[in-house]
C-alpha cells in the first residue's frame, strides 16, 4: 500500500564517498537475460548524494506507476562515483568503485507467482525444459536439481543449477 520507501546508504569507510542513484524498467528475455530501459515511474530523491565517512543518508524512493495487472520490475542502481580527490599526479591508478543493482517490484494487492515447468524433452541423452512464471508477480528459483531415477529405484544421475528472479509472465 505505500508508494515510497527509504533507502539507507551508510559509510563505514574513512573518507567521504559520492553516489548517484538512477532506476530502470526491467525485464527478461526467454534465456532470462536482464533488459534494461529508461523509466520515469521510479523517483529518487536526492539522486546525488555525499556521505561523510561513518555517516549514513536516507533516500526516498517513490513510484508514479499506474496500477496494472502485473507487477512492475524495476532496478535501482546506486553507483559510486570517482573520488576526484585522490586522482594520480602523472601517474596511474586503479579506483575500484561499487555499483549495486537493487530490485524494485511495484505490485497490486493479491499478486501471487505461478511457477510450472513446461516443454520437458529428452533428445539424444539431452534434457531440455522451461520454467514460466504464469503470475502477477515475480519469484525467485533458489536453485533447480535434476534427479534421474532407475526402474529399480537407483538414482542414475543427478545435475543442479543455481537459479534466480523470474518475472511474472516470462519463461527461461
Amino acid at each position: 500500500a505505500e508508494t515510497s520507501v527509504i533507502v539507507t546508504l551508510r559509510n563505514d569507510s574513512e573518507r567521504t564517498i559520492r553516489f548517484q542513484l538512477t532506476a530502470n524498467t526491467w525485464s527478461q528475455d526467454d534465456e532470462g537475460r536482464w533488459m534494461l530501459g529508461k523509466t520515469t515511474d521510479i523517483v529518487i530523491y536526492p539522486p546525488l548524494v555525499s556521505v561523510a565517512a561513518h555517516e549514513s543518508k536516507r533516500i526516498r524512493i517513490g513510484t508514479q506507476a499506474q496500477s496494472r495487472a502485473l507487477e512492475a520490475a524495476y532496478r535501482l542502481f546506486v553507483e559510486e562515483l570517482p573520488d576526484e580527490s585522490s586522482a594520480p599526479n602523472g601517474g596511474r591508478a586503479i579506483q575500484v568503485r561499487a555499483r549495486i543493482g537493487i530490485p524494485i517490484f511495484v505490485q497490486m494487492p493479491k499478486a501471487k507467482a505461478l511457477p510450472s515447468i513446461e516443454s520437458f524433452s529428452v533428445q539424444d541423452g539431452q534434457i531440455e525444459f522451461a520454467i514460466r512464471n504464469s503470475g502477477s508477480a515475480h519469484t525467485i528459483i533458489q536453485s533447480l536439481a535434476l534427479r534421474g531415477v532407475g526402474t529399480n529405484g537407483t538414482q542414475l544421475f543427478e545435475n543442479t543449477a543455481t537459479g534466480g528472479y523470474l518475472l511474472a509472465q516470462r519463461r527461461q
